[in-house]
């Protein structure tokens, strides 16, 4: 799953190129959001990318409250290392982002750090996240406009998380997906159901891994010759 996502960060340049005759920057940008704790994603990116950004929540110590981002970056290695992080400041000046390299957003932050846990895992630390302050006082303003102005695909969310509930709240605004976005559920609930219909999100009822092999045969058919 993490090895696919990886690959298709590697070729989104070709696969935008070979869609549409232009593509503006901020929809070009390949941009993966997790919610999980896990550092998986990077593995694999880093075994597929020269070069990638991390943007993960911290949730602990001096700098409690923003983002901090990690570049991803060979220098003279088989494979990209993290490079020193950067706490952002001041997320719309922001400069650290200002490339069209892949980027794995970390909503409750990430572990592995040896400074100590820094991802948000109790209720008050996403409380202070989502409703204390404003999302685009501490997301880099290249991030927020693509979240904001992008289809979304969700794949494995559950919307009994209230978690997820008021990290759409925060990026739509209204609690709506101004564009067309789509939520892959191998077996949906009646919750569920009227849960995305009323975010304005379809519903895709097939199981994750088959969903992901029918992606995968369709990129390959934009990519002749690339193994996804």
């Amino acid at each position: 799953f993490h090895q696919f996502w990886a690959t298709l960060a590697a070729y989104n340049d070709q696969l935008t190129g070979a869609t549409e005759e232009s593509v503006e920057d901020v929809n070009r940008r390949f941009l993966i959001v997790s919610s999980t704790y896990d550092n998986l994603l990077e593995k694999a990116f880093q075994q597929k990318l020269a070069r990638f950004h991390v943007v993960s929540y911290v949730a602990h110590g001096d700098n409690k409250g923003k983002f901090r981002h990690t570049v991803y970056a060979k220098s003279g290695g088989d494979e990209p290392m993290a490079q020193p992080p950067t706490i952002i400041e001041q997320a719309t000046t922001y400069g650290g982002l200002y490339d069209k390299d892949p980027v794995i957003l970390k909503i409750p932050g990430t572990v592995g750090d040896t400074s100590g846990p820094r991802f948000a895992i109790t209720e008050d630390q996403y409380l202070d996240f989502f409703a204390k302050r404003e999302l685009a006082s501490i997301l880099p303003s290249q991030l927020l406009t693509k979240l904001r102005s992008s289809n979304h695909l969700f794949l494995g969310y559950n919307v009994r998380e209230w978690s997820l509930r008021a990290l759409l709240y925060r990026i739509w605004e209204d609690h709506k997906a101004p564009q067309a976005s789509f939520s892959v559920q191998g077996d949906p609930s009646e919750v569920e159901k009227r849960y995305w219909k009323a975010c304005h999100v379809k519903i895709i009822e097939r199981d994750l891994m088959a969903y992901l092999n029918g992606l995968r045969n369709s990129c390959q058919t934009l990519l002749p010759g690339v193994q996804l």
